[in-house]
């Protein structure tokens, strides 16, 4: 399950919008190169810094192991200039140790300007309707996990 944060709140989307947030992040990963990160998450820190900026949340119904690293959340700042982004593994509610990194050749920016841009739509309730066929796609919680693992 993926949840996106603005400033530590929870956002609502569409499936149709969740689906093209899903495309533009997986745009931006599918050339990255997973390497070593330098810094390891501390939970206080990160749950402040949560409330600043954008966030993306990718839960796991039961708990994964890459590299040996075991997780059942991922959690990336969005911001619009990273071309590359720690991913902060989350247990239980509970972020702290090694992180994943990525290493990316595009910004950011088209998913951090599409997120603000269609948060800003739901709030004055464009964009809401959508056809009753669109279903949410949940393929990046997989094929984040094979990026990882290079």
């Amino acid at each position: 399950m993926i949840e996106i944060y603005i400033s530590g709140k929870k956002t609502q989307y569409t499936n149709y919008q969740m689906n093209k947030i899903q495309d533009l992040f997986f745009y931006v990963i599918i050339e990255a190169r997973s390497m070593p990160a330098l810094s390891v998450a501390i939970d206080d820190i990160v749950k402040k810094d949560i409330n600043r900026g954008v966030w993306m949340s990718i839960k796991y119904p039961k708990q994964q192991i890459v590299n040996e690293m075991p997780f059942d959340e991922l959690l990336i700042k969005i911001d619009k200039n990273y071309l590359g982004f720690n991913i902060i593994r989350g247990n239980k509610g509970v972020y702290d140790g090694r992180c994943f990194y990525l290493d990316n050749d595009i910004e950011l920016e088209s998913l951090h300007t599409y997120i603000l841009t269609a948060n800003r739509k739901n709030k004055n309730n464009v964009d809401l309707k959508e056809p009753d066929d669109v279903k949410l796609e949940n393929f990046l919680e997989r094929n984040i996990l094979k990026v990882l693992s290079y």
